[in-house]
């Protein structure tokens, strides 16, 4: 594309009269290779531009460098301040004229700027924002940016909310908080920082925290309804212990409703939208519960981001979503202040771009807490000296069996077996081992977490929590109020923890279910006693996928069969992102640890092959329907609800003629039949018919 001088310039939108006409010839050709040198990058992929100083400093020492690539660093040309400011309007106006979404406005930075390419129709056009630089950074990048003083708390905080802005249409966030708000924070952490007083770890730091913790004057909905107007007088451990490092948080991120699902689609607030869709014709789910969190973090929204974890619902999002995302030991971090879906399940756990960022944020949120009394008094260790260690020689990473299924998809099963190859040549010793009970932990979940939410939830029946419909009668104010105000998922599965603790079935699921959790956990447990440090297994059994590809709810259940029997044993767990598939979509494999020992896993920041750390995802898309703006809630009628579960259990039920080998993997079609017996009967209230999983 290098063409003659008119040609040159009308790619830019400069016209030739437009150049200065007091420079010297000389001067005229070195802008003319400068357009030049900007006109071929258009058709090339990168374009580096690195300045000496400050803007108002050029006129000191006006050199700026353009390349191709990195290696061209140190080609450059000498432009006047005049020419220079001519080619900055020009940018400017070029940028504007093509409405980059993704820029406000263009901002040429020093040396420390990052580029980046938008493409719009056919062709290029590169340039360095000052925000996109900054979101652009991990949370210890950005502490380290902080202390040298690169950048303020207030920028950190413009940047994450011009963020959120630029990516409203993935519907990530359901409350935000005021501007004003949280500059006045940003600004009194800089004022600390410039005081030299102390300072907490996470200091002037953006973070988002999902709907379902308390924050006391920010109204927390948990996607739902029933408490779409509540605001806490509290706020949640969590949340404090944030607060005190002096993180700055930016708002409630969206979910599931009552974390109850595995595509964040279930809310009362409309679906989260995968950032790595691939076209808006078909929206990917970002996962579930946390979907919101998971996003938050992969578009720089945040920095990192705090999720709850029940079945998987922090390690599936996060490898749907490219981040790395942490499930700690049950009882590692306080659930005080956690809107609870499962008692004995839930886990509060975090999102974050690098395992280094994960070691800092959980060394903040994680001790005792005397108001949850599950918590461990034991003494938490320093996970950021665990990370100096000096490789995986010694560390034993077992393999187990059972989770390589006919459904995992091919390009996950080769991630995987080349990530054991990989730790084995870096000298970690790679074992295969055996967690029998693997195939029933799907079945044990779904009895045990819907009886713990029937308890959970009951008590938003409009008197003493939630919002109130109206009702003639006590019991059709009830009624009334949980139809309305709950959405088909949750009410699925309050159905179904009534039935399975029903007088006449609990004896047959809920407590068998129990004792399926103890045989996941002792196989566990012999594995870690026989010499195994961690164990390496896929996250997801697919990559993301359409979230119109959910037609029942047994086919979103599938979605957590690889995480859950770490959570059914309480035990430490950590998605990483290590991939991508044929179609460019995230890919993560999980590791699992014995009981509190999260330090193995952060002994070494790449103890998992090589951690990729994804590019900040730019999603081009507008608002979306069922965005935060519009707040559009679903309403399902209950009658139709009934239907419809009818409707699966016939459809799962009918006879069929069972391959003994498909059987042997636990997403087969016994759990599948179980579990749609159970939502029929708990609708019809009647005894299920068929033969349980867990009978035989």
């Amino acid at each position: 594309m290098g063409g003659s001088r008119p040609q040159l310039l009308a790619v830019l939108n400069v016209s030739p009269q437009s150049l200065p006409p007091t420079e010297t010839s000389s001067r005229r050709c070195d802008s003319i290779r400068f357009l030049q040198r900007i006109t071929l990058s258009i058709s090339s992929s990168k374009l580096y531009a690195d300045l000496t100083g400050p803007l108002e400093q050029v006129s000191k020492y006006p050199m700026i460098t353009c390349c191709r690539n990195v290696r061209d660093l140190g080609r450059g040309f000498r432009l006047s301040q005049q020419l220079w400011s001519l080619v900055l309007s020009d940018f400017r106006a070029s940028f504007e004229m093509i409405r980059l979404r993704c820029l406000r406005s263009v901002d040429i930075r020093p040396s420390h700027s990052v580029s980046r390419v938008s493409r719009q129709s056919s062709v290029r056009y590169v340039a360095t924002s000052s925000n996109e630089a900054l979101t652009s950074l991990s949370l210890s990048q950005a502490k380290e940016w902080l202390s040298q003083g690169k950048t303020t708390s207030e920028e950190l905080v413009n940047a994450s909310l011009s963020r959120c802005e630029q990516n409203e249409g993935l519907n990530a966030f359901i409350t935000i908080r005021q501007r004003e708000e949280l500059l006045n924070e940003a600004r009194a952490s800089d004022k600390k920082r410039r005081e030299g007083s102390s300072i907490g770890a996470l200091e002037g730091i953006p973070l988002s925290i999902k709907d379902n913790f308390c924050v006391k004057g920010v109204k927390t909905s948990c996607a739902s309804r029933m408490l779409e107007n509540y605001t806490p007088p509290y706020t949640s451990t969590v949340a404090e212990r944030l607060s005190q490092s002096g993180a700055i948080l930016l708002g409630k991120t969206n979910m599931d409703e009552f974390a109850m699902g595995s595509t964040s689609s279930t809310g009362a607030f409309g679906s989260v939208i995968n950032p790595h869709t691939l076209n808006s014709q078909q929206r990917l789910s970002a996962g579930g519960s946390s979907g919101g969190s998971a996003c938050a973090v992969a578009t720089g929204m945040s920095f990192a981001s705090i999720g709850s974890d029940t079945g998987g619902s922090i390690r599936q999002p996060a490898a749907l979503c490219g981040v790395i995302g942490l499930k700690p030991s049950y009882g590692l971090v306080s659930r005080f202040g956690m809107v609870a879906f499962g008692s004995s399940l839930d886990c509060p756990g975090l999102f974050t771009r690098t395992v280094e960022d994960t070691a800092q944020v959980l060394q903040v949120i994680s001790g005792h807490d005397a108001r949850d009394a599950n918590t461990t008094t034991r003494q938490v260790p320093n996970y950021m000296e665990k990370m100096r260690g000096e490789g995986l020689k010694g560390l034993t990473i077992g393999i187990p069996t059972e989770y390589n299924v006919k459904e995992l998809n091919n390009e996950i099963r080769d991630l995987w077996m080349k990530g054991a190859s990989d730790l084995q040549r870096a000298g970690a010793n790679v074992v295969e081992i055996s967690l029998p009970n693997t195939m029933h932990a799907l079945p044990s979940y779904y009895v045990i977490a819907p009886a713990e939410a029937f308890s959970n939830l009951a008590r938003y029946d409009g008197l003493r929590f939630g919002s109130q419909s109206k009702g003639s009668s006590t019991e059709e104010l009830y009624s009334n109020t949980r139809s309305e105000s709950f959405n088909s998922e949750v009410q699925r599965r309050i159905l179904l923890g009534g039935f399975v603790l029903s007088r006449k079935s609990v004896d047959s699921y809920y407590l068998k279910a129990q004792r399926v959790r103890r045989l996941v956990r002792d196989d566990f447990h012999d594995a870690f006693s026989s010499g195994v440090d961690v164990i390496l297994t896929p996250t997801t059994p697919t990559p993301a996928l359409p979230l119109d590809n959910f037609s029942s709810p047994v086919e979103m259940y599938v979605n957590d069969v690889m995480t859950i029997p770490a959570s059914l044993a309480g035990l430490p767990a950590i998605s990483l992102p290590v991939g991508r598939s044929g179609d460019g979509l995230p890919l993560g494999l999980q590791l699992i640890g014995s009981r509190l020992s999260e330090d193995k896993l952060f002994e070494d920041p790449k103890i998992v092959i090589k951690v990729r750390m994804f590019k900040i995802v730019n999603h081009p898309t507008g608002p979306l329907q069922g965005s935060l703006r519009r707040r559009q809630v679903r309403k399902d009628d209950p009658r139709l609800l009934v239907q419809r579960a009818k409707g699966i259990a016939r459809q799962r039920c009918k006879p069929r003629t069972f391959d003994r080998e498909r059987t042997q993997s636990h997403v087969g079609v016994y759990w599948r039949i179980y579990i749609a017996n159970a939502v029929a009967s708990s609708y019809s209230g009647a005894r299920s018919k068929s033969k349980s999983f867990l009978e035989e």
